[in-house]
Order: C-alpha cells, then structure tokens, then sequence
C-alpha cells in the first residue's frame, strides 16, 4: 500500500472517529441563522432556521483520546508522503486569504469540510471521496488553479426555462431546493433573498459555471509582489457584468442579479461571507408575468453576438447594449430615457456627424417599417424621444415622478398639454417603452444579418 494510500485510509478512520464525537456531543455545539427548504402543496418555500455552527467544534466538543490518536496517526501518514510533506509549512495563497499548511490544521479543515457539505455528522462515503480528492487538488504544487463554482441568482419578469445550456459550461437553470437553501446559509442573496421591508423572498433561477480561482504555494510570510489577490474577484465581476448586459439587451430590461459567490464545494471549507461580492443590479419588479418565455431564441442570439466579436463595429454595438443595460437602474425614469435614446443613438449613428436627430430618424424608420409600425410614426416618436433626450441631457427639469409634483409647479416646470398637468410624466413612460422596442428589435436585426453597421452612404442616409 502507498504512502498516499496509507494517508487516506487514515483519514477515513478520523473522520468516522471525529463524527461520531461531533453526533454525540452536537448538543453542546452553539447555531447560527440558517436556511431550510420545505415543500407544501406543491411549492417550495425558504424558512430561517438554526443550523449547527460547525466552525466553534474545536471549542464546543472536546476531542476523545481514540480520535486524538487517529488525528495524530493521520498527521504521522501526511508526513510520510513526499508530496504532502513538501507543503507542509508552507503558505497556501487563494484570493480570499493565505493560509499556512500543518497537519492539525489539514485534520481540522478535513472535518469542517465534511460537515459543511453534509450538513450533519452522518458517514457518506461518495462525500469523502469528493472531499479527499479536492484536498489533494489543494495541496498539489503544480496546479496554480483552485476548481470552484460561480453562483449568481437571476431574477427575471418573465417565466424562465428549468435549464438553458449556453457555451463554455455556463447555465442559466433552477438549483435544487436544498442547494438553494445551502447558499441562503452562506448568504441569503445568493437565494435571490429580497431585504426590502414587506418582501421575505422572490423565486430566482440561478447563473453556474465552472470557475477556476488562482493559488499560489510559497514559503515565507508574504506573497511574492506579483500575486494580486484581487484578480479572483475582478475576472468574476467583469463576466457577469457583461453576462447581465447580453441578458437585458435581448430577453427582459428588468432582470436582474443583485449578488454571486464562487465557492469551492468540497476542500478547503468555503469561508462564508467573505466570498460575496454585491453587484448593482437590482430587481425593481416583484410579479412574474405570465406568458411566452423570452428565453427561447436567447441562446442562439447570444452565441451570434459573441462569435462577432472582432469585426470592426463590434465594440461600438458592446458599447451601447452596456448603456441600454444601465439605463433601467436610474433612479429618475427621465434619466433611462436619455439613456435608451442614446444607446439607440449610438447604435444608428454612432459618429459627431451634423443633424443627428434627423438621421436617427431615418435610419431607424427604415429599419423599423412594417405593416404594424409606420414610418410617420417611428419618426414622431424618436424625435419627441430625441427632444427629452436632449433637454435632460442639457441640465432642463423634465416632470417625470407625480412624488414632486409641487417642486415641478414651483419650478414651473410643468408643460400642459392640452389641460393635462401629467403630461411629461405619462409621455416619458411611453417613450421608455417604444425607445426599448425599437432598439432591441434593430439590435436583434442586425446580429441576425450578421452585419453590425449599415452602409448608409449608399443609400443617402
């Protein structure tokens, strides 16, 4: 038998050992809030509960001297093995923090590893596989990469299909109830947990991928200046960032993912909290509009999007769908409009060329006509649109919340028309909703033709 063999049979005999220990003296162990899914006629439904706070096991539940000696025979087996040995007194760097290599503390993050993904002191041969497996992915000096997972909730106002495989690993689809629950235990967000006074918590779908996190083995008490422990936060971000840009151009402006986490199931235990990054996409809608999914023709539109990355016109086209994308998280409504209007404008012109207004309107009522939608109106609309657009832009108070009605009155910046005092305020919604349409429905035209610029020279435009 290896070495290597010997070291993991001895830890199987410490963690039968140290479970059964833990099982018998569970009721002295203090809990912490935590999340459990129960199902009642037919829908399942999050509930706070106390869940055993493994990390206080050390203080709370005193060690026997049987499990003492199957740690310290564990400990005798790891230093035996040449590749355990070389990292033992070493620092592991991850982004999150360093952490130095002993024995004791190898045997200690065994068990805590354990009883994170189990939930309970219950022997599970296929989990220690797993677990044992990654430890020894932890401690391999030649592999620079931790394998983790990335989570991150999405809400959306309308019906999501049960999974959406995309490229790369990457899923959009509903997590299980119990896994649901195991990162509402981390951290509620991460269950799509809205904080808001009045709302407990609102159905989400959840973003997984693979996701692989930089490690670094080194003596000494510092990294070397090269490690930047940010680069396992930054990468992430960035992604989902873009992710939720693609999402909102083509299926729903409102969805939205407040939150994710990339978290390494299996060994060293994950470390809460401090693994959760907010993003500022918030959802501002609590109903699920029932009807058609929007999803269905997203996986194809975003695969032709991304495979046109390169062609000459792609960052321009990147650049308004991120505008597009931003516009819906204004807190002044006026303000998404300017935004949609120039994402759309950014879209249909994109240069400093004279009569912008003018040209948008053309290109966008050639691109636009059908038999439901007009050319006369298409231009009416975008230049009243282009009109607030502009008048925002430049400083002007445009009426768009009936909340400050009186400030607009003292202001005298409420435009009558027609005797309607609301007039502002009920033509800016209007417009947020036709500037939408009209530009989600030219960017899918143009990625569906494969062409992301038009040449309008040659037709006078």
């Amino acid at each position: 038998m290896s070495t290597l063999e010997q070291c993991k049979q001895k830890a199987v005999e410490f963690l039968k050992d140290e479970l059964s220990n833990v099982s018998r003296g569970i009721d002295a162990l203090p809990t912490r809030k935590g999340w459990k899914a129960t199902k009642a006629k037919g829908q399942t439904h999050f509930e706070v509960t106390e869940v055993p706070d493994w990390w206080k096991i050390g203080k709370c539940i005193p060690m026997k001297q049987s499990t003492r000696a199957s740690m310290d025979a564990l400990s005798q087996c790891m230093l035996a093995n040449r590749k355990i040995r070389s990292v033992l007194g070493k620092t592991i760097y991850t982004p999150s923090a360093g952490k130095s290599v002993t024995p004791d503390g190898l045997a200690s993050d065994l068990i805590f590893a354990y009883l994170m993904e189990s939930g309970r002191p219950r022997w599970n041969p296929t989990l220690f596989e797993k677990i044992w497996s990654a430890c020894l992915d932890y401690l391999d000096d030649e592999k620079r990469e931790l394998s983790c997972t990335l989570y991150a909730p999405i809400w959306s106002p309308t019906r999501v299909p049960k999974r959406l495989v995309l490229d790369n690993g990457l899923e959009i689809r509903e997590l299980t109830p119990t896994r649901v629950a195991h990162l509402a235990t981390i951290d509620r967000t991460l269950a799509g947990v809205e904080t808001s006074p009045g709302f407990r918590q609102w159905t989400v779908h959840h973003l997984v991928i693979p996701w692989s996190v930089p490690k670094l083995i080194c003596s000494g008490t510092s990294p070397p200046l090269e490690w930047n422990p940010l680069s396992g936060i930054i990468a992430p971000y960035s992604f989902l960032n873009e992710e939720l840009m693609i999402l909102r151009s083509f299926v729903n402006e409102r969805i939205a993912m407040p939150s994710f986490a990339v978290i390494r199931h299996g060994f060293p235990p994950h470390a809460g909290p401090t693994q959760i990054v907010v993003l500022p996409w918030k959802a501002k809608m609590f109903v699920v509009q029932k009807g058609p999914s929007q999803f269905r023709c997203y996986r194809a539109l975003r695969r032709s999007f991304l495979e046109l990355h390169g062609s000459k016109e792609w960052g321009r086209v990147a650049g308004t769908m991120r505008r597009f994308a931003i516009a819906f998280d204004n807190i002044s409504v006026a303000d998404t409009l300017r935004d949609v209007v120039a994402a759309l404008e950014g879209l249909l012109v994109g240069d400093k060329k004279p009569k912008v207004s003018y040209r948008l309107r053309e290109r966008a009522a050639r691109l636009l006509e059908s038999p439901r939608l007009s050319p006369n109106g298409i231009k009416e609309n975008i230049k009243v649109a282009y009109d607030y657009r502009s008048r925002i832009a430049h400083g002007d108070f445009v009426f768009d919340n009936m909340y400050e009605f009186d400030f607009a009155m003292r202001t005298k910046n409420v435009r009558a028309k027609k005797g309607n005092l609301a007039h502002d305020h009920n033509e800016i919604q209007r417009l947020i909703k036709v500037a939408t349409t009209y530009y989600r429905t030219i960017l899918v035209k143009l990625i569906r033709d494969r062409k992301l610029a038009v040449d309008w020279s040659s037709i006078g435009l």
